[in-house]
């Protein structure tokens, strides 16, 4: 089963655990593969060197890890704007060429997507009661 996580749970995983940490932690342990985008990494990558100069609590080599051990896909762009916040849309494209089967999100405008083709786009909470 292919997954991708959104930045907020991949973020939240890394500086803060909970219920996205368990996810990751799933992952660890191969009970799903994780996939993105060279996209989705790049905004990884911002996203987690801005939060690490802010907090500095960041778990360096587990994000060194999940980035190096994730599977790479090229997206299309995508021939119109699904979600309301056309930057989201690079998961939606990532779901498409890579027929992941769910996309983690604590996004509330892609969560109302709910899918896109067979890809469900689903809270951590419902990721984890589905495991």
């Amino acid at each position: 089963m292919k997954v991708i996580l959104d930045t907020n749970i991949l973020m939240s995983a890394i500086f803060w655990g909970g219920k996205p940490r368990k996810i990751v932690d799933l992952w660890l342990t191969g009970a799903f593969v994780l996939v993105a985008s060279k996209e989705i990494v790049a905004e990884y990558d911002e996203i987690f060197h801005r939060l690490n100069k802010k907090y500095k609590t960041a778990d360096e080599v587990l994000f060194n890890t999940i980035v190096s051990h994730l599977q790479l896909y090229t997206s299309p762009i995508l021939a119109h704007q699904v979600c309301e916040d056309p930057d989201d849309d690079k998961f939606l494209a990532c779901a498409m060429v890579s027929a992941a089967r769910y996309i983690v999100s604590g996004d509330k405008l892609l969560l109302q997507v709910e899918t896109f083709g067979s890809c469900q786009i689903i809270t951590a909470s419902d990721f984890l009661s589905g495991m």
